[in-house]
């Protein structure tokens, strides 16, 4: 008898706010600041930590896989509980990105998120 391994997966778009909290989002936007669309979210927050995996803009990403944002520090204030963590650290922080947004050069501060992984055009690569 063969024994099947059944996984259910779920996505969910969620919105980060200003204030730091991570909101579902309900797929509508509305104008926002400057007429910039933004994603229209439902009022109940969610925390990070119940989220099995975070898929993170960045501007850049140096060797160590830590990511650089746009200056904002909301998804390094976000996700700082994960840091003070000694064993289960989060969820898996993982950045989207172009070869071309990758350096040599130690570009992050000590605050700036740690990626787990990094996916570009080429592949994969961890950083455990």
């Amino acid at each position: 008898m063969k024994a099947t391994l059944r996984k259910q997966l779920r996505a969910e778009r969620l919105a980060l706010s200003e204030t730091d909290h991570w909101h579902r989002s309900l797929g509508a936007t509305a104008p926002g600041e400057f007429g910039i669309a933004v994603p229209r979210v439902r009022l109940t927050p969610i925390s990070p930590q119940w989220l099995d995996l975070i898929v993170v803009p960045l501007v850049g990403v140096d060797a160590e896989g830590r990511r650089l944002g746009m200056g904002g520090g909301y998804y390094d204030r976000a996700l700082a509980f994960g840091r003070r963590r000694r064993y289960w650290k989060g969820p898996h922080l993982a950045g989207l990105a172009f070869d071309s947004q990758r350096t040599n050069v130690k570009i992050a501060d000590a605050w700036d998120l740690r990626l787990d992984s990094l996916a570009t055009e080429t592949g994969m690569e961890h950083f455990l």
